[in-house]
């Protein structure tokens, strides 16, 4: 092993109190147990699983459907019951799994309800199943001893915050665009909430839009840098709680601030500051040998650097597409483009029946639900709207074409063309390169109107 090597590895072994990890699970256990909660008080398994009669799949996972309404209540209570057993340490590695698959299950039923927080669930809960977790502070290490630690690898504590760095950075450089630094969408956002406790008299002057639009950027792009100097730790935490308290009475994002808020305490706060918690003594002969089990081994490395590269490279595949990505859509899932802009899409189809030359308007309450039509973004979702219209319309005995007339509005300004109401949207296929039949470039013109009319 070569001496760069064998630091790297003695690094990522190096032992640190565990009791920062069992908090952490407790935490995240406490968080999902929440957003579970959310979908049955707010009925949302009803309106977004069980209503609609067409759920906007992602391409490669067609086979994802929810299941029949009772089922599908079932599948949400067994995500409850392992996000408890998270929390608790109860079998607690098979309760991560079950969490992971199901929730990534609901994520893909339906691209409409695609939050940048529900795809950190996805993640976080997914590499709780390789984190030894369960090793303090849980009914799995008080039944089995041979699991006790209190130490882990430190590996363990940088993935966790290299996860949460990237959600932090990349949001922060996708505010690096013209509109951001002109005030919008941040603007409009809080012209809207003036009825804010205190500070909401500010936010139609000009200084308070400016002040939240680089206090937001400059938070996202530096916090996770400042968190791990001593010299700032304090202070950044703190703002970064009063950020993320902001968020949530501003925005009514659910779970996420929240979490984000317990990720950085539990993740930046120096594991040896957070051992001092502990009012009682465990240490045993065996939490050595048993802390060596959780080094970190060559077949979890070399996986999670394919993880950590696939992070690191999956929000920067929008430069690749050549098109904007605000506008267009394309790129802008899985990349931390959080609370980014104000964009209105305006859909009308119609048919043409190839036959008798008959048309007709297909009005969009008639196809979808109500939630779904808020959400109709992107040109993937058009297609597929388009192609089931296509279906039901054959049932009736009618070979229609199916054309939209499409316009977006992007932070404020006027709607621009996003589909040619001409095309047959029947003769176009879904594929995972950029779509080359869409209206994927609005103009220059366009785009710096409404940056250029507030500088």
């Amino acid at each position: 092993m070569s001496t760069n090597r064998r630091t790297i590895n003695q690094f990522l072994n190096e032992p640190v109190d565990s009791l920062w990890l069992a908090l952490y699970r407790i935490a995240l256990g406490l968080c999902l147990l929440w957003q579970v909660w959310k979908y049955f008080s707010a009925d949302l398994i009803r309106n977004f699983y069980v209503e609609p009669t067409i759920h906007f799949t992602w391409l490669l996972f067609d086979f994802v459907r929810p299941w029949p309404e009772p089922w599908m209540y079932f599948h949400f209570t067994v995500l409850g019951i392992a996000a408890s057993c998270i929390a608790v340490g109860f079998h607690y590695r098979l309760a991560a799994f079950v969490f992971w698959l199901g929730y990534s299950w609901v994520f893909l039923i339906d691209q409409c309800w695609y939050l940048n927080h529900y795809y950190l669930i996805c993640l976080l809960s997914f590499l709780a199943i390789f984190l030894p977790a369960n090793c303090d502070l849980s009914i799995d290490a008080w039944r089995n001893p041979r699991i006790c630690s209190r130490t882990v690898p430190s590996w363990t504590l940088w993935l966790m915050r290299f996860q949460v760095a990237i959600p932090y950075f990349y949001g922060g450089i996708a505010k690096i665009n013209a509109d951001w630094f002109a005030g919008e969408p941040m603007r409009t956002w809080l012209a809207e909430r003036t009825d804010f406790p205190v500070i909401g008299q500010y936010f139609t002057q000009e200084w308070c839009v400016m002040a939240f639009c680089w206090g937001g950027l400059l938070l996202d792009v530096f916090v996770v840098p400042l968190l791990l100097w001593k010299r700032t730790r304090v202070p950044v935490m703190l703002t970064a709680i009063c950020f993320h308290l902001m968020n949530w009475q501003l925005f009514q994002i659910g779970v996420f601030p929240w979490m984000m808020i317990c990720l950085t305490l539990l993740l930046f706060i120096p594991p040896s500051t957070t051992a001092r918690l502990r009012v009682w003594h465990r240490a045993s002969d065996g939490d050595d040998i048993n802390a060596a089990k959780y080094r970190l081994r060559r077949p979890l490395a070399a996986f999670l650097a394919v993880y950590v590269c696939w992070q690191i490279l999956m929000p920067l595949r929008h430069h690749l597409y050549g098109t904007h990505a605000a506008f267009t859509r394309e790129g802008h899932q899985f990349a931390w483009r959080m609370k980014l802009n104000e964009r209105r899409v305006d859909a009308q189809f119609s048919y043409v029946d190839r036959q008798s030359g008959d048309t007709g308007t297909l009005p969009l309450h008639e196809w979808i639900t109500w939630h779904q039509s808020r959400k109709l973004h992107d040109a993937d979702q058009l297609l597929q709207l388009a192609h089931h219209m296509r279906e039901k319309l054959k049932e009736q005995h009618i070979d229609a074409e199916i054309h939209a007339d499409v316009s977006v509005s992007l932070n404020g300004r006027d709607p621009s063309p996003y589909v040619s109401e001409e095309l047959d949207l029947t003769t176009i296929e879904r594929t995972l390169t950029p779509g080359d039949w869409f209206t994927t470039q609005p103009t220059q013109q366009y785009l710096t109107r409404r940056a250029s009319h507030h500088e």
